[in-house]
């Protein structure tokens, strides 16, 4: 892994936990979304920037959570830079963008609370069903070769 990776990593880990325990000022949450977007990029988030502590992150930086905004709103980081700066744009949750300049400093933060409401709403059914049969998708298996033969390839012993 590369040395700058891996600083990013650890600076975001340790932005987290200031978080967590309540320390983290606004500056340095702003800080970790920039480590954020610098990890997103590469596909390198560390396994405890979780959508909660992710959310926890963005309240830090900005006083509330993407889920409590009402409307859609840009808020403006860089007072000295424009949209015309924006060269780079990442997803941190479902209805959160980053917007950064080449630096990879951070201008702005567009929340969509429409998003990410229907993030909420897409996952409100996750664990609300109850199945006794541990293995589903066997029984899955057993529900397709009732109704076609040819849905399911046989196995050969």
């Amino acid at each position: 892994m590369m040395p700058q990776m891996e600083q990013a990593q650890s600076a975001l880990t340790e932005t987290l936990a200031a978080v967590a325990s309540g320390d983290a000022t606004p500056a340095k949450a702003v800080k970790g979304l920039e480590h954020c977007a610098f990890l997103i990029r590469d596909d390198s988030l560390p396994p405890e920037a979780d959508y909660e502590s992710l959310c926890a992150l963005f309240k830090a930086a900005f006083g509330k959570r993407p889920a409590s905004f009402k409307k859609s709103q840009e808020i403006k980081v860089a007072d000295d830079r424009t949209a015309d700066d924006v060269v780079h744009r990442f997803s941190l949750v479902r209805g959160v963008s980053l917007e950064f300049d080449r630096e990879m400093r951070l201008i702005s933060v567009s929340v969509s609370p429409r998003k990410v409401m229907r993030r909420r709403k897409l996952l409100s059914f996750v664990g609300a069903g109850h199945d006794a049969e541990p293995d589903v998708a066997q029984r899955h298996d057993e529900y397709l070769a009732r109704i076609s033969p040819h849905a399911v390839p046989s196995i050969s012993a």
